[in-house]
Order: structure tokens, then sequence, then C-alpha cells
């Protein structure tokens, strides 16, 4: 397992960026970001990988592609049948590269942690261009939700609940693909695998979660994270102490220079919150260096996760013979 531990499993990313849409261009969902764990591991392999390759698989970039494409003219026939017209939306395998790899010195110096910049809107056009939005804004009002209901089915959990005044987040709600609409149906058409939301496995990863909290706890790993702050103080920055606090930071001003309906920023208050995101980012960069948190970090994460795997053996492989079908 490579990066960081937590990203081998999509439960349990705890992203920081917003994930808004706005005109300054913040990261979409797909873009890196930064999680509570945040190393590079350095090993290839961790205890764990083998279980997380049953339950989330391993696609290659190319499969990926080609089920993203499948899946889009699925969704596109069961619209049909619907009686809508729905064109294949292929921005998601069409993606685009960032003209500066995210994680370098030279995107710090550039666009900071990528927040504010704009960073991750990709250059080719097409990228960006929803083949149904043209015949979507000619519906009424009326067959824009049919559309979408058509499309996406109902908020799951929120249908019933809401119209009787229950509790529209009812966590004990699974999801269920027929009620997904037609991407719903043309997942399971094409065998998506087991649903993340699984409710043994995730009781599993939440345990596991809490392991994660003791190798960041762990002595090698707050002194490396502690000459991590030293060194941001020295650069100017001493209001950070943990290494997750400067992008989160940015993320909460920059959503707040939004504000709640993503209006256009004032472009003076953009331009002095990107200037001082890239000075913050660069530093950031530079202290973590030589500071050794990374190589401790992983270190004591596959050591917890070997535990888990020891004390959790059991109910790993009976979710194996389970989902792995």
């Amino acid at each position: 397992m490579t990066a960081s531990r937590l990203a081998a499993i999509p439960l349990l990313l705890v992203p920081i960026l917003c994930g808004c849409t706005d005109p300054g261009g913040a990261p979409p969902a797909s873009a890196p970001t930064p999680t509570r764990a945040s190393a590079s591991a350095s090993a290839d392999a961790g205890p764990l990988d083998p279980y997380f390759s049953v339950f989330y698989g391993r696609e290659s970039e190319e499969e990926k592609e080609a089920r993203d494409v499948a899946l889009q003219n699925a969704a596109a026939a069961c619209m049909k049948k619907e009686g809508f017209e729905y064109q294949p939306d292929f921005r998601s395998t069409a993606g685009g590269e960032l003209a500066i790899p995210f994680g370098t010195e030279e995107f710090a110096r550039t666009y900071g942690y990528g927040i504010s910049s704009g960073a991750f809107q990709f250059t080719d056009p097409g990228a960006s261009a929803d083949p149904n939005q043209a015949y979507v804004e000619s519906l009424s009002e009326e067959e824009r939700s049919a559309y979408d209901e058509a499309l996406w089915g109902l908020p799951q959990g929120s249908g019933a609940e809401v119209a009787s005044g229950g509790d529209s987040a009812d966590e004990s709600h699974q999801y269920e693909w027929s009620e997904g609409g037609c991407m719903g149906a043309a997942d399971h058409e094409l065998g998506s695998g087991p649903e993340p939301d699984d409710p043994q496995l995730q009781s599993l990863l939440m345990l596991l979660e809490r392991e994660y909290d003791k190798a960041e706890a762990a002595p090698a790993v707050l002194a490396a994270e502690e000459a991590w702050s030293d060194c941001m103080a020295e650069a100017g920055h001493a209001e950070y102490e943990r290494r997750d606090e400067a992008a989160s930071d940015f993320d909460h001003r920059y959503g707040e220079l939004l504000g709640p309906d993503g209006e256009e920023p004032d472009p003076a208050a953009l331009d002095a919150l990107q200037s001082e995101e890239i000075a913050v980012a660069t530093a950031d960069f530079e202290c973590s260096r030589d500071d050794g948190y990374a190589e401790a970090l992983a270190a004591e994460q596959l050591k917890v996760e070997q535990v888990f795997v020891d004390t959790h053996r059991e109910e790993l492989d009976a979710l194996v013979a389970r989902l792995g079908s």
C-alpha cells in the first residue's frame, strides 16, 4: 500500500478541502487532498493490503476508464427508457493533468495547497463541459426534478422520513442500488463490488481509525511533528502546531470568502489569501523535507495494522469470504 495508509480506505478519508464548486476552482472530490495521516508509507504493501484489495478492488487506470465509459453508456440507455435525453458524460475519464504535479515544491510555490488558487481546474477545456447542460436547462422546473430523480434517484434515507417529519440523517440506512436511479442501476449492472458502507466492514474500519490515532500519537511521530512546528515558527508561522492545521485553516478561510452561496469572492481579498497560502505552503514543504515525519508515521501505522490484523483476523477473513464473491 503506497501513499497514506488511510488512502487505501475510501470510507475513512478525511479531506480537509471543502470541495465547493466555485469560481476560484477549489479541488474536485477526486483531486489529491491532505488527510489526517498525510505520510507517504515507505513500504509497498502492508498487513491490510490483501484485505483491502478484496474489499475495494485494484483496477488499473485503463480498467477504471473502461468501466466509467460502460457506466455512462448504460445510464444513457436507462434514461432513454425513462423518456429523457442523456448524453454519456465522459468528463471523469477525460480528466486532464495538472501543469505542475501536486505535492511538489513547484506546486507549493505556485499554488500553495491548491485551495484558493484554482490549481485543480484542469487545462483541457472539454473536461469541464457538461454535455447535458443545455438539455437540462431547457426543461421546466418540474421536468428537471423528474430528470434528476430518474438519473440519481431520491436522496436515500430521506424520502418517507422527510415527508413524515422524521430524521433525514438516519445513519442506519444502507445504500440500495435500486433506489439510486439510472446511475444506481448501471452501477449494479456492471458489478461494482461490495458496498463500502457494509455495516460489518464499517464497524471494523472505525476501530482501525482509532488504531491510526494511536500511531499519530506515538513518541517518534510527535517528535517529528514538533520539529516541523518549530521550523514553521522560525519561518514566521507559529500558529500551526499540527501538520494538518495549515491546509485546514486555508480551506476554512476560503469557504468564508466564498460565503454560503459560493459567490464571487472579493478580488483583493482573494489575492491576499492566495499569497498567504503560497507562503505557508512553501514553508510547510521546506519544513517537511527533512523532519522524518512521513517515515515515522508510516512505520507506526504498519505496526498498528499488524496488531489489528492479528486481533481481528477471523472477522476480516469472514468478510473476505462474504464480500469477495
